[in-house]
């Protein structure tokens, strides 16, 4: 397993939680604009609060055929219905936008909806929404 995060402290909390649960884990501090993903090596890739559609592309290529992308980020929503998160509208996603942005691939999962987290430090409301795309053969 691969770990590429630009937070030196979310690969420290990786780390741990991988050496509680017995798996081994490779993890890589490196910023995704900058850092090149190999092309097809990988079965999940996932991406939770931090929305960059400039990065989907080379998400996807990635993937191995049949690989699968899980996000999960703030909507539009989220100033609306709770005091934390970005408020950078370029950072939050609009009803529907992405189920545009992967042609040719499989949304298998789409979810755009308001929860009640209550999960560590992370209490309240939040304004998500949630996908799951798998790679498939270009026709």
């Amino acid at each position: 397993m691969v770990a590429v995060d630009i937070s030196s402290r979310g690969l420290q909390k990786c780390r741990a939680l991988a050496e509680m649960r017995g798996v081994e884990v490779r993890t890589i501090a490196a910023d995704l604009e900058t850092y090149e993903l190999e092309h097809g090596v990988y079965d999940l890739i996932t991406d939770f609060y931090c929305y960059q559609p400039d990065l989907f592309d080379d998400v996807v290529g990635a993937l191995k055929l049949g690989g699968k992308f899980i996000l999960e980020t703030f909507t539009i929503d989220q100033p609306k219905v709770a005091d934390y998160g970005t408020r950078n509208p370029d950072y939050l996603v609009r009803p529907n936008e992405l189920l545009s942005r992967f042609p040719g691939h499989r949304v298998r999962y789409y979810e755009d909806t308001i929860i009640d987290q209550n999960e560590g430090m992370h209490r309240g409301k939040r304004a998500i929404v949630r996908l799951v795309v798998e790679k498939v053969e270009p026709r």
